[in-house]
């Protein structure tokens, strides 16, 4: 057991127990996400690099696939029956489940997150990483078929966060620091003036997107009503520290993010533990990515996985959702992880040798 370990299990419990759910899901809701983390981090630990790299990139590829073979099947589903008539929403393929689209998206997070890693590798494995390619921008066109931003704008930062790593990486290699800089200027000019063309908006070109439902709906990006019920969470939090679900969010049903959702529902104890448990993974990540002992191929992988997830679960109730959609973090955690401790393990010897 590590300190996230221990976090995690006791976080969980505490969530579990007050939500005042029965004994099945108390176990259920404290050991998933308990051991999706475990066996993301066992499967790599004590393993020669080469291997333990082979294994992270064949777990996030296999569930990014398979997630994304969920999300063509829930696509068809939509295809065939549309919008549910309560808003945006549709059954699920396999249980006709009626779901909103903030839920449908989730199955394409991971594949929408490695579009850049498939084409910065694509020459490694052209058959994989193009499907990877084209999966992550197909799900890009479904969303906005389907009116959802999430994907879309996790794309867009994801795809910057890998920028920032190609960056962070090559800045010592002084060809391709020179071509960095070059890049990077080019991109700030190109940007300053997009955001000049659209505050101007001369000719009205603009105004399809100003006047799109899509995206100014709820109060669009910057002041969505999701981050008044967020700041209402915050002041409330120890008005009601044991949870209750007795806050109130702004007029919606949750607060949207699933740390501020959990202590709405279960109180102070679990949201900091949760809290204290996030913030370990975050300085694992940064130790991941500075981690000489890894190869850039799986740190561009995992995190641009972890990113993916962790803004979703900043602007969705996801842990309320489907407790899967939480615990899947928690293997990419394990990864990561086990990656940046496994070498402590594999020199230590074996017992009775």
């Amino acid at each position: 057991l590590d300190k996230e370990l221990i976090l995690l299990l006791a976080g969980m419990l505490f969530y579990s127990i007050g939500i005042k759910t029965s004994a099945g899901w108390i176990i259920k809701l404290t050991l998933l996400p308990f051991l999706f983390y475990y066996y993301g981090k066992s499967v790599i630990i004590m393993q020669a690099k080469s291997k333990r790299e082979l294994r992270s990139k064949v777990a996030v590829i296999a569930l990014s696939l398979g997630l994304f073979i969920g999300s063509i099947l829930n696509a068809l589903s939509w295809q065939q029956y549309g919008f549910d008539e309560i808003g945006r929403a549709w059954g699920e393929f396999w249980t006709g489940q009626i779901l909103p689209a903030t839920q449908h998206v989730f199955w394409s997070l991971l594949i929408v997150a490695l579009v850049f890693y498939g084409w910065y590798y694509w020459k490694k494995s052209c058959f994989v990483n193009s499907v990877l390619v084209l999966g992550g921008l197909w799900s890009v066109w479904f969303s906005l078929i389907t009116g959802s931003r999430i994907i879309i704008l996790v794309f867009g930062i994801v795809f910057l966060v890998n920028i920032f790593l190609y960056c962070y990486f090559n800045w010592s290699d002084e060809k391709k620091r020179s071509y960095i800089i070059k890049g990077l200027i080019g991109t700030v000019l190109v940007s300053v003036l997009l955001a000049a063309a659209y505050m101007l908006n001369i000719g009205g070109i603009f105004d399809p997107i100003k006047e799109s439902y899509m995206w100014t709906r709820n109060g669009g990006i910057l002041h969505n009503v999701r981050f008044q019920a967020q700041m209402a969470v915050l002041k409330q939090l120890f008005q009601y520290p044991f949870g209750g679900n007795q806050m109130e969010l702004a007029g919606l049903n949750y607060a949207h993010n699933v740390w501020l959702d959990m202590a709405n529902s279960a109180g102070v104890v679990p949201f900091l533990l949760i809290v204290i448990y996030t913030i370990f993974t975050i300085y694992n990540l940064i130790k991941f990515v500075r981690n000489l002992n890894v190869g850039e191929e799986v740190k561009y992988m995992l995190v641009s996985v972890y990113v993916s997830l962790f803004l979703y679960y900043m602007v969705e109730p996801a842990l309320d959702a489907n407790i899967k959609f939480w615990s899947v973090w928690m293997l990419v955690c394990g990864l990561i992880k086990g990656n940046i401790q496994n070498e402590s393990f594999y020199k230590k010897p074996l017992a009775g040798r």
